[in-house]
């Protein structure tokens, strides 16, 4: 097999480093993780100087990332410096095959040090780890003024958490840096941004220096200015020294950059949420609590008649303070008073208030409150009426439906302790209750609750037949899961989280910019079927089974054939860079949309009488769907003690439906809230749920 490149000499390397020039996306475009593929039929590595001779004679490479597909050729990418180009895709071979490979390399030939730099990268990415802390520093010791092996193993430190050790490492990689071989990037860097990120985020608090991880990180943008990443990385060694203003600033600048990619924005955008939050409570707590922080507590916790008063003895005072508190004082106060369904003040408030904002620099810190309330406010008189209509949705009195009102306003209590932006009650497809916090903004992201909905569109497409079963192999749809333990696995696998794919953190598909790939080149670890992990990866894999299937986007598909018929007009699936939807998570929706979903489930796969997707479909899924995990179904949640079916995602963003009291409870979060772990509401809230109907129960 030779390259499909006749001008490109490929150099094999396993050298796998974020910022070299063919990965300089991996920082700005995703590409996290070790995903090493090995090339065959090109003869064999005997010695380190093999690895400068062309590609028909270098043998067995190890390369990463494998990042384009076109037909079964895959496009590689060497990471040491070489040139790229097109290989056959049957000329792969899987990341388990390389560690005996490479010892047999070192067997005839011991003084190869690219063998055993190979090798340990191989270790490394099957977590073998003091294997592979043995073969980086024998790397080195046969080829000590190499910057590169320095970086390699100091990248590995770093990952065991030995902070003082990955230090050492990069210190004398920047000192070899401008007599080692060219790496095809700027590798001074690449070191530099590695060692902000560990002064600043090093495990062992004794080892953090956020004026060296400040120091160093600048130092990096003065010589590449370019990349997005390292304005994020400023923000966290500002953010670690407690400069939050700074840190705000930084990642301003992250997400204003032309290199910022599009995945990791909303990612950005909720650490910056976190950041400005946190600034927030250290100015008050500095200063003393303003007007504006006293009426936007009391708006957070319900208190709106409070927060109303308050701010109109401000605005009445004599003594008023600067035009930026004034604007924000007026901003809460017309909050207030459209939570308390006072249309006319409500709407008169917000006049005053663009007016009062306009010029100041407090307009673009409440930008998105003001389009809010402008959206909301003058819809007062439609959600004030009890009952009454919003497009498909009643509105109506708890009190006059016989519920429990106490217990709602106990779950309200809990919504708001908790950190929601919005919580949701329906019963009998009548909203109940729904509130919002300050901060609510649109689209919302369903988190992982996404997975449920991907769920759905496989019961849609199994009911017309373009999907067989749930016993079709994923070698069906995706041609390179047709070898070893991956011909096993099937779609009914993935659907329950038996698919023998691990849990995946820090390197899973989450942080990578092209999905799709990603988990097509992931190989399982267990014996599908015999093991329970949950696996955003193996969720994300039906997002090209799904595009194969409706012979369209999955996306498109969604859109035509669920949200729109349901009426849910504010909801897509999140696609990335690439144009793959995310079938894991992270679909951009609303409360009320995803109430839609639970009130589909209640009647069985009905909407206004239509049929969206079979009630066979749904029983199926919402059961348990293996014994190793009885709570889980088809990517549906199922709680017994609560009768309750559920979708559930990161923050609590879920959707409960208990179908025996046609009630469903819809909550959603898009930041962490300080001091409440994830999960609390679920503790407290689920518990009430059926006490909201107590009254009617009886």
């Amino acid at each position: 097999m030779r390259l499909q490149r006749t001008t490109s000499a490929f150099i094999a390397s396993v050298c796998l480093v974020a910022g070299s020039r063919a990965f300089a996306q991996t920082a700005d475009s995703g590409w996290v993780g070790q995903r090493i593929v090995m090339l065959s039929g090109m003869g064999e590595v005997h010695s380190p100087l093999d690895s400068m001779q062309v590609a028909s004679q270098v043998g067995i490479n190890l390369v990463m990332p494998v990042t384009r597909v076109e037909g079964r050729r895959l496009w590689v990418v060497s990471t040491s410096g070489g040139d790229s180009g097109w290989v056959d895709s049957d000329a792969v071979r899987r990341l388990p095959e390389a560690i005996p490979y490479f010892t047999h390399l070192i067997e005839r030939e011991p003084s190869n040090w690219d063998a055993y730099l190979r090798r340990a990268e191989a270790e490394h990415a099957l977590n073998q780890r003091d294997a592979a802390t043995a073969d980086y520093s024998k790397a080195i010791e046969l080829h000590p003024a190499e910057a590169f092996l320095y970086l390699r193993r100091g990248r590995h430190y770093n990952s065991l958490r030995a902070c003082d050790r990955a230090l050492s490492d990069f210190d004398k990689a920047i000192t070899l840096a401008p007599t080692s071989a060219p790496q095809g990037y700027n590798l001074v860097v690449e070191l530099y941004s590695l060692e902000s990120s560990v002064y600043s985020g090093c495990a062992d608090s004794t080892l953090r220096d956020p004026r060296r991880a400040i120091a160093t990180i600048q130092h990096a943008i003065a010589l590449d200015s370019t990349r997005a990443t390292f304005f994020v990385i400023l923000a966290g060694a500002y953010a670690s020294g407690g400069n939050l203003t700074a840190a705000v600033d930084a990642l301003k600048r992250a997400l204003a950059s032309p290199g910022a990619a599009p995945s990791y924005r909303p990612y950005w955008q909720r650490q910056l949420d976190e950041y400005e939050r946190a600034l927030a409570t250290q100015r008050v707590k500095r200063q003393g609590s303003s007007a504006s922080d006293s009426a936007m507590a009391l708006n957070r916790t319900g208190r709106w008649s409070e927060a109303a008063d308050q701010a109109r003895r401000y605005l009445a005072s004599a003594r008023l303070g600067s035009r930026d508190e004034s604007c924000r004082v007026r901003v809460m106060l017309a909050y207030s008073e459209m939570q308390l369904v006072h249309q006319d003040s409500a709407n008169a408030v917000l006049a005053s208030a663009d007016s009062t904002c306009e010029g100041t620099r407090a307009k673009e810190e409440m930008a998105h409150d003001l389009a809010q309330l402008h959206r909301n406010v003058p819809g007062l008189a439609r959600l004030g009426a009890s009952p009454s209509s919003d497009g498909s949705w009643a509105t109506g009195d708890p009190r006059t439906l016989g519920l429990n009102v106490r217990a709602l306003e106990g779950h309200l209590s809990i919504c708001e302790r908790t950190g929601a932006d919005a919580c949701l009650v329906v019963y009998r497809d009548t909203i109940v209750q729904e509130w919002y916090s300050p901060r609510y903004r649109e689209p919302m992201y369903a988190m992982s609750s996404t997975k449920s909905i991907t769920a759905l569109l496989v019961g849609m497409l199994l009911d017309e037949g373009r999907l067989k079963s749930l016993d079709d192999r994923v070698c069906t749809y995706v041609r390179n899961w047709c070898d070893g333990l991956r011909a096993r696995v099937t779609l009914r696998h993935l659907l329950s989280m038996t698919s023998g794919l691990p849990r995946m953190y820090a390197n899973g598909v989450g942080y990578t910019s092209d999905k799709d790939k990603f988990v097509e080149d992931l190989t399982p670890t267990n014996e599908p079927g015999s093991s329970w992990a949950y696996s955003n990866e193996g969720a994300q894999l039906l997002s090209p089974i799904l595009d194969a299937a409706a012979g369209e986007p999955i996306q498109d598909y969604a859109l035509r054939r669920l949200f729109r018929p349901l009426g849910m007009d504010h909801t897509r699936l999140h696609a990335d860079g690439k144009g793959h939807a995310w079938t894991y998570a992270d679909a951009e929706t609303t409360p009320r949309d995803l109430a839609r979903l639970g009130r589909l489930i209640l009647h069985k796969g009905l909407s206004d009488g239509r049929r969206i997707v079979s009630q066979a479909w749904i029983e199926t899924a919402t059961q348990p769907s293996q014994q190793m995990n009885p709570r889980y179904g088809l990517l549906w949640w199922i709680d017994p003690e609560a009768k309750a079916i559920a979708m559930h995602g990161h923050l609590d963003t879920d959707v409960h439906i208990l179908p025996d009291l046609a009630l469903v409870v819809v909550r959603m979060q898009t930041r962490p809230f300080a001091g409440v772990p994830e999960g609390t509401y679920e503790r407290e809230a689920v518990p009430l749920y059926r006490e909201f109907v107590a009254r009617e129960a009886h």
